[in-house]
């Protein structure tokens, strides 16, 4: 998603389903200082997004965001699955 539409990682993780026009491939994003702006996005890109829905709904998986984890909590820039030590 964001090499299609150049958004940056913040952009894409705060993206909820509300925020994706499939019908006139548009996004509506909040970007820094909470600015919105409109951004298209391509017939590709809708294909790829409708199967990954149809995956989370698959799973269970129910969630405001877009990309969530398998609890429905919303991914961060720098979500880990090992800890440090």
């Amino acid at each position: 998603m964001a090499l299609d539409t150049g958004l940056r990682v913040s952009e894409v993780l705060h993206l909820r389903h509300t925020d994706v026009d499939f019908d006139n491939l548009i996004l509506k994003v909040f970007g820094k200082g909470q600015k919105e702006r409109f951004v298209p996005f391509s017939p590709d890109l809708r294909k790829r997004l409708y199967r990954f829905e149809q995956f989370k709904q698959k799973k269970g998986i129910r969630t405001l965001f877009l990309f969530a984890g398998f609890g429905g909590t919303r991914w961060e820039k720098r979500n880990s699955s090992t800890s440090s030590t």
